[in-house]
């Protein structure tokens, strides 16, 4: 989780290896699983999904992936909490 929160931010993944003292690859892998938990396609996207959670409520949110029924064809949402 702490990863999606510094890809909210918009850093970059060599940045946030060296911040959580992680390999690169680490990363890569972490952040693919959230595209695929997501449905997002790119960073942009998924940075889109951020922020337009983020104007929608004009708080500070924290970010939660959500189980989704088996019907749907994202394994999880993006949620938001106050």
């Amino acid at each position: 989780m702490r990863i999606l929160g510094y890809i909210g931010r918009g850093h970059s993944s060599v940045y946030i290896a060296k911040t959580l003292v992680i390999s690169e690859n680490t990363v890569y892998t972490h952040v693919r699983n959230i595209y695929r938990k997501t449905g997002a396609d790119s960073r942009e996207e998924l940075l889109e999904m951020f922020h337009s959670l983020a104007v929608a409520t004009k708080f500070t949110l924290v970010f939660v992936l959500v189980p989704r029924p088996r019907e749907c064809r994202q394994d999880f949402t993006l949620a938001a909490a106050i």
